[in-house]
């Protein structure tokens, strides 16, 4: 594998990550939207049942506002500051292992190659032998 074609590879994976990123976000949108329903539900239940103080409405509130607000940096604006380059990311041998995973078929090639030109630009030698 020549310089250019790693160069495609390379250009593939980013490809898959950005779209791994992506996926996460999706999977944020609706995680954190089931997480909320379920807690207003839960909160409007006990609410209904409880009568609370105006004290245990204000607690109630500002827990409210940190699940909220946890929920949804970790679940969506993690990915996306991923996905924007933005700190740290998943690495090309991360993202081999995850299509290794699901598509059995490429075994350990992928990875092999990113580690022979890890090799050949550590040692300066010849990136033909990739």
């Amino acid at each position: 594998m020549r310089n250019h074609d790693f160069d495609i590879l390379i250009s593939k994976l980013d490809a898959f990550i950005k779209r791994y990123y992506v996926t996460q976000m999706l999977r944020g949108v609706f995680i954190t939207a089931a997480i909320v329903g379920m807690y207003y539900l839960i909160i409007t239940l006990l609410e209904y049942v409880g009568h609370f103080s105006v004290s245990a409405r204000t607690v109630i509130f500002y827990v409210s506002l940190a699940l909220i607000a946890g929920v949804f940096i970790w679940f969506i604006v993690k990915p996306l500051f991923g996905f924007l380059k933005i700190g740290k990311r998943i690495s090309y041998q991360q993202a081999s292992q995850i299509l290794r995973q699901h598509f059995p078929v490429i075994q350990d090639k992928l990875e092999n190659s990113l580690e022979l030109f890890d090799m050949a630009k550590a040692t300066d030698k010849s990136k033909d032998l990739v």
